[in-house]
């Protein structure tokens, strides 16, 4: 049909940076590449920084879009729902771009070109549970249901369509038992120890104005309690700020693989001394990282590391936003953290010694090196500071004795703090 195409522009703001495209023909093929203008803009905003090395490379993958576009994309349950709910088949992602790209994480826009010529139709029936007549058009990545979400007067509010909100709505897990609350507690903790952490706060769901449409029992399970994450991608007055995740930075596409294994923390560390020479950001990662450790959070993974651009040219680390102590559900892996350290991803392993091999890699051309004996004391003065705080931060925050007992347990078995 004239005038039909199968191109999406690709913005950052009010600056176009470069075109994906669908080539057809069985399985699909999705190109990215970035203008001639924004390659020659002296001051341009960094889309990514895997593409800082070559920007006139073409990206292509097949039937996903390119890694970096692929994980501004929702996965696993909160997929199917926006994309049944749009009516495109969720394994197109050139077609979910298209339908989510008006509010997608960050400051990444992605736009039709004219009309698609292939609308991605979705092969699978509508499921009545998640049935509407309004699409939610916003993305929010990552694994976990949820949603984004805006105060209005007295009320959260979940919009069916436009922009998203300033808020994410994390949602109970039918599987894990107090998820929300697990997490809001960490968050706090996280705070109360010194990190930069996101606001939260604990909103009942029927106080969610229409959510009860969406996020069912089947989806959501039967807790009353979901938690609410400021989003840092979005200001108050809801401008838009720029965020990559480090599978982004790696050019990996969102899988478990990827997620736990495509890169250690010592790669992490180089990337952050690199971005940020004053090494601010380096001793807030090592902050996590032992916090991580200790409060037995195996899901800090990759994509669960962001960075933020307050500045287009140079990224800063962003606030931790999805902390979660997953040693209390023993269907977990209760043997190993997410990011290898010195060669080891296991709690019981876990001993200054593997922290002063992590010191040893931190080698960036042009910066001056990481001394071992620095990070060492910063990291038995934080493990001393965490155990210290929580029996007075439990209290003021009621955490139950089942909660903290396994925290202790976990304690006795990590080397570190018998050190």
């Amino acid at each position: 049909m004239s005038g039909e195409t199968n191109v999406l522009g690709v913005a950052l703001g009010a600056t176009e940076v470069g075109r994906l495209e669908l080539a057809g023909g069985g399985l699909d093929r999705v190109r990215f590449s970035t203008t001639e203008r924004y390659r020659g803009m002296a001051d341009r905003p960094v889309l990514s920084q895997s593409l800082e090395d070559d920007l006139a490379q073409v990206w292509e993958s097949r039937v996903r879009a390119p890694a970096f576009f692929s994980n501004l994309l929702p996965e696993g349950v909160l997929r199917e729902l926006l994309a049944h709910r749009a009516g495109v088949n969720p394994m197109r992602e050139f077609f979910l771009l298209a339908e989510l790209g008006e509010d997608l994480p960050g400051n990444v826009i992605v736009r039709p070109v004219g009309r698609l010529a292939d609308e991605g139709q979705a092969s699978l029936e509508l499921p009545k549970s998640v049935a509407a007549d309004e699409p939610l058009r916003f993305s929010v990545a990552g694994l976990q249901l949820k949603f984004s979400v805006s105060r209005n007067r007295e009320r959260w509010v979940l919009p069916v369509r436009g922009q998203g909100g300033r808020w994410l709505l994390k949602m109970p897990s039918p599987r894990f038992r107090r998820v929300p609350l697990n997490e809001y507690w960490m968050l706090r903790f996280a705070r109360a120890v010194g990190l930069s952490v996101a606001d939260v706060q604990l909103v009942r769901r029927e106080d969610v104005e229409g959510l009860a449409g969406v996020a069912g029992p089947e989806l959501a399970g039967e807790e009353p309690q979901a938690l609410l994450v400021r989003r840092f991608d979005r200001t108050d007055g809801e401008a838009r700020v720029h965020t990559e995740d480090l599978l982004q930075v790696l050019n990996k596409h969102p899988d478990d693989r990827s997620k736990y294994r495509a890169a250690n923390a010592e790669w992490v560390g180089r990337l952050l001394r690199a971005l940020d020479p004053s090494g601010e950001d380096l001793a807030e990662f090592v902050r996590r990282l032992i916090f991580n450790a200790l409060l037995g959070n195996g899901d800090a993974h990759l994509k669960n590391w962001m960075l933020r651009y307050e500045h287009p040219q140079r990224p800063r680390l962003a606030p931790a936003f999805d902390l979660v102590s997953t040693i209390q559900y023993p269907a977990t892996d209760q043997e190993e953290f997410a990011l290898n350290v010195g060669r080891t991803k296991r709690y019981a392993e876990l001993s200054l010694e593997h922290w002063r091999r992590f010191a040893s890699h931190l080698h960036v051309p042009g910066l001056a090196d990481v001394a071992e004996g620095e990070v060492a004391e910063l990291v038995q003065s934080f493990a001393a500071r965490l155990t210290g705080a929580w029996p007075a931060f439990a209290r003021e925050a009621q955490v139950d004795q089942e909660f903290t007992a396994t925290l202790e347990r976990h304690w006795a078995r990590v080397p570190l703090l018998r050190e």
